[in-house]
């Protein structure tokens, strides 16, 4: 049953996508036949009422938060970027010069392992 609300959920988004011009058709068509699906995965952990509209709000706010937000990093010069932290990280700063290099580095660090739920229970 899961696997057909995921099918189709996973449909109706690249149809969505398309339409609005988000995605090209020819990608939509290859991420609709991959052998793995089309490159959703629906996570059914999380149950909240129709009425529980705060809960929903929660939810889609928590589902487009970025991995890290733009306006704390800042760009010193082409070689270094500076990330300033809301939390001091373990040595008590909460700034972090970096270079676009680590910057990737930590932010592929974030990308879930294929076919697996960014957050689980």
């Amino acid at each position: 049953m899961l696997d057909q609300v995921q099918a189709k959920v996973g449909r109706l988004l690249l149809r969505a996508l398309t339409r609005r011009g988000v995605r090209e058709p020819e990608d939509a068509e290859t991420m609709a036949s991959r052998d793995h699906g089309d490159g959703f995965s629906l996570d059914a952990g999380l149950r909240i009422e129709a009425t529980d509209r705060q809960g929903l709000e929660r939810l889609l706010r928590d589902c487009a938060r970025p991995a890290f937000a733009l306006e704390r990093l800042r760009e010193i010069d082409a070689d270094h970027l500076v990330h300033e932290s809301i939390k001091p990280g373990p040595g008590g700063g909460v700034s972090a010069m970096l270079t676009p290099l680590e910057l990737v580095e930590r932010l592929a660090a974030l990308i879930p392992p294929a076919r697996r739920h960014r957050r689980h229970a």
